[in-house]
């Protein structure tokens, strides 16, 4: 790993704090986030609704608005269907809890996860018949083969698309929003749920009468699905992070409030990394193992006894798929091993029926370890599904687009996308997609690099320094996290875990103060012969709850 530092020539530095009004550190950390002028510096540090976009920018916004505004104080039904993630469930929640204060009756509809992504059976199809519903709108997909969504038509049901990946799809009569397809609209990067604010916030501009700040009521799981889905936190996503991660702390939802407590979670100050890392995980881990429904029912019920025995059975079904994950993972490094896994341009692997529920985790694990674009192919009963993961500014949706016309089906985003086709098309281009993915990556690959954005003595860290650090915040994608330095560490009661023992925590004693810190993926790195050994660090701090730090080391030597 190459540690580089940034630094500001003085007379620049010093005019750039005059124009901000801030202290060396803080102007040092905004220009290396690329802010140059007042009025970003204003933008980014205090996201607001005025920064929203016109929602009727969305190509087809008007058309659909007016369809469900006709179905309000109607005894006909609005079916909501739902992806399977947390981005489609919880879009899928928050639409409905919308329709809910808006007396539009509905429903939620979570289909089978299956390879061919959505497979509706007979029993939906006599479910649509016998329920009065007359509107279908899709929450963070496609709703899935063209032939099922003719059928849907034939019987006299609308069908609106509201979805965030690319698609190929265009079908006489069905409206879509969605950001990508749509040249006028200045963010793509919308999540599932993020479309799905954006048609609300559309309604509401239609009714005067009811108060737009209805809106945000259940902005948490807007927050929630742009998290779980990576999204970048910049722009719209921006200010719907930050407004809903504020909701957590006045949330209705039973489940939220069972989750926060059982990770002592103190919800005035609930972090990226809390949803990233802990909450996420452990309610995706039951949609992918088992059924998605069970999440629709945690996060709708208001009994702690039925909460308490789903949330038990997320970490039996957590632990499962980290187990099931680790082997698959390790499997296919074994197969890399002998290849010079460094030297690899690209990771392509076929597997045999896996579970496509922990699918696109391994591969995106791949991907960010090995820092090269990535397809794994699950193969079942002559049919391949892929999943697709790219790191940087390489694009693997586009790569894949060139080869549309032997897939089943496809979709996805400029670094994740997945494909279905036959087991016999897979042959006929596998040879072509390998070539393509190492010309894609015959580039520069990514520099095994981390930038220390400055030097700040462990020994300075203050809430009141945490406090300046955060207003930077919520971090994510295209929001890196600042990196601090420090040197002359000595850690004290090292305690390594994790899967192979990968991980170590351990204690740094500063004026009289007593830190913890957690080192993922770096415990190769230690002295263990050497107690008195002292370290140079490369660290990010957190604030966990009110008072406490601790640090999050990135690399140290």
């Amino acid at each position: 790993m190459i540690w580089k530092s940034t630094f500001y020539d003085k007379d620049y530095l010093e005019n750039k704090m005059q124009i901000f009004n801030k202290d060396e550190f803080l102007t040092s950390l905004l220009l290396n986030k690329k802010i140059y002028t007042k009025e970003q510096m204003e933008s980014f540090l205090n996201p607001s609704y005025k920064q929203l976009h016109d929602p009727f920018l969305l190509d087809n916004m008007e058309s659909v608005v007016n369809t469900i505004l006709k179905y309000r104080g109607s005894n006909k039904k609005i079916l909501i269907f739902g992806d399977y993630d947390i981005d489609g469930i919880s879009g899928s929640l928050y639409l409905s809890k919308i329709f809910e204060n808006l007396d539009i009756l509905n429903e939620i509809y979570i289909p089978t996860r299956t390879i061919f992504k959505y497979s509706l059976n007979e029993s939906f199809f006599q479910y649509i018949r016998e329920n009065d519903v007359e509107l279908v709108i899709s929450v963070d997909n496609s709703f899935g083969e063209i032939n099922q969504m003719e059928r849907l038509k034939s019987m006299g049901i609308n069908l609106i698309i509201t979805d965030h990946h690319f698609n190929n799809k265009e079908i006489q009569g069905i409206l879509e929003i969605n950001p990508k397809k749509s040249d006028r609209y200045p963010f793509k990067e919308l999540s599932g749920a993020g479309v799905v604010f954006k048609l609300v916030q559309a309604i509401y501009s239609k009714l005067p009468e009811r108060q737009i700040s209805e809106i945000y009521e259940y902005c948490e799981l807007i927050s929630l699905a742009t998290i779980a889905d990576v999204m970048e936190c910049v722009d719209e996503n921006r200010f719907l992070i930050k407004r809903g991660l504020k909701n957590f702390s006045k949330t209705k939802i039973l489940a939220f409030k069972m989750i926060m407590e059982n990770f002592k979670i103190v919800p005035e100050y609930i972090s990226i990394n809390d949803i990233s890392y802990r909450i996420s995980p452990l309610i995706n881990a039951i949609g992918k193992l088992d059924d998605p429904l069970k999440i629709i029912k945690f996060l709708t019920s208001t009994s702690e006894k039925i909460n308490t025995q789903i949330l038990n059975e997320m970490y039996e079904y957590n632990y499962e798929r980290k187990s099931y994950e680790s082997r698959i993972y390790n499997k296919i490094i074994e197969f890399l091993e002998n290849r010079e896994i460094r030297k690899l341009n690209y990771i392509y692997y076929e597997i045999n029926d896996i579970n496509l529920g922990v699918l696109g985790s391994i591969t995106s694990k791949l991907a960010l370890e090995f820092k090269v674009p990535v397809i794994i192919i699950s193969k079942v009963d002559g049919y391949c599904k892929g999943s697709c993961r790219s790191i940087d500014n390489k694009n693997i949706y586009k790569l894949i687009s060139e080869f549309s016309n032997y897939f089943i089906n496809f979709g996805g985003h400029d670094l994740a996308a997945g494909f279905l086709i036959t087991n016999d098309n897979l042959n006929l281009i596998k040879d072509k997609l390998k070539q393509r993915m190492y010309n894609l990556n015959l580039t520069e690959k990514a520099k095994n690099e981390i930038i220390i954005d400055a030097k700040l003595p462990v020994s300075e860290l203050s809430t009141k320094r945490m406090t300046e650090i955060n207003i930077l915040g919520p971090f994510g994608l295209s929001n890196d996290e600042p990196n601090f330095y420090d040197d002359k560490i000595k850690f004290r009661n090292i305690l390594i875990f994790g899967i192979d023992n990968k991980h170590f925590k351990a204690n740094i004693y500063k004026n009289g103060k007593e830190i913890q810190i957690l080192g993922y993926n770096l415990s190769n790195k230690l002295n263990l012969k050497n107690s008195n050994k002292l370290y140079k660090i490369i660290y990010t701090p957190e604030l966990i709850g009110k008072k406490n730090i601790r640090l999050k080391l990135k690399d140290i030597e």
